[in-house]
């Protein structure tokens, strides 16, 4: 509810997915995919797409703020009702050279919204009403999402399998340029309007990674054969490459907790997403309350006059 209160993170996250992950994807494919239309057409229909369903399970794994996350995948999936329509006809037409219609997926967003929905309003009413309960999921919902993860990613690198077949190095390279520039820019500018680092977090995430399902769908309708099935190469790629830093985030954290634990002298080892920053707060929150037992006056004025007159006597 805090992300709708007060949207800033919201307003910013909507700023990075459609007007600077659009305008890197269009700059990607002139420099580095020009004299091949259909690759450019469907690497910029990704840079259109809105944040994809993985985004929310690396904040859960990242210990961002998964209220901010879900809250963007939803207005960015509703917000791709009209942006990608405008973007594909504003920026996308110069790259499609066919005579067909561009039909944009609107059920498979529809089905996102959907999809998005009922689980957010199971959450809330869970933390609502069983607020111990929703402990309990928080760490089962971070193992089924890493779990997820690992799925899906190998699913969809399965199903597709050919398509590896037909990357060459710059299909690699326009596919790693779309979501790293995204994280990087994404974060720069949240910690510029000085966002918190875990809102900064999400909202480079929720920038990133983007819903590659969507653009792939939209290529099978827009363009013909096979310039439709060599077109899936390029939401591929970067797929491949939107997942490949968290992993590495994610692998570097288990094995740093398996070798580096929990120190007695007071050193922290972050585990539950809150970073040094916020631990240093909350113990500087806590010790006004230690101080203020030290700081109330002593009344000994009654003491001393009392001792006074014992030693004259």
């Amino acid at each position: 509810m805090r992300a709708v209160k007060k949207p800033v993170g919201c307003a910013i996250g909507f700023g990075c997915q459609y007007i600077l992950m659009p305008m890197i994807a269009y700059a990607t494919a002139l420099v580095v995919l020009s004299g091949y239309p259909s690759l450019q057409f469907g690497f910029f229909a990704v840079g259109c797409s809105p944040g994809g369903g993985q985004s929310n399970m690396y904040t859960i794994l990242l210990g961002g703020n998964i209220d901010l996350s879900v809250t963007m995948t939803f207005f960015s999936t509703a917000a791709a009702l009209g942006m990608m329509p405008l973007w594909i006809t504003l920026v996308g037409q110069s790259f499609y050279t066919y005579s067909e219609e561009i039909k944009i997926p609107f059920y498979m967003i529809f089905s996102g919204l959907a999809g998005l929905i009922v689980p957010s309003a199971f959450g809330m009413l869970l933390i609502h009403y069983k607020p111990d309960w929703a402990k309990t999921c928080k760490t089962i919902v971070k193992i089924l999402s890493l779990l997820m993860v690992a799925v899906f990613t190998w699913f969809g690198l399965y199903v597709n399998r050919y398509v590896f077949f037909l990357m060459t190095w710059y299909t690699l390279l326009a596919g790693m340029l779309l979501p790293w520039c995204g994280y990087v820019f994404a974060f720069a500018i949240a910690t510029i309007l000085r966002q918190d680092y875990k809102d900064s977090i999400t909202i480079s995430i929720e920038t990133g990674i983007q819903n590659a399902g969507i653009s792939i769908i939209l290529c099978q309708f827009a363009l013909p054969q096979p310039d439709a099935d060599m077109t899936v190469v390029m939401p591929l790629c970067v797929m491949i490459f939107s997942s490949l830093p968290f992993l590495a985030i994610i692998l570097y954290r288990r094995i740093r907790r398996c070798f580096c634990p929990r120190e007695k002298d007071g050193a922290v080892i972050v585990e539950s997403g809150e970073t040094d920053i916020e631990l240093e707060r909350k113990r500087s929150s806590d010790s006004p309350q230690i101080l203020t037992v030290f700081e109330k006056p002593v009344d000994v004025s009654d003491e001393s006059e009392r001792r006074f007159s014992l030693t004259l006597s």
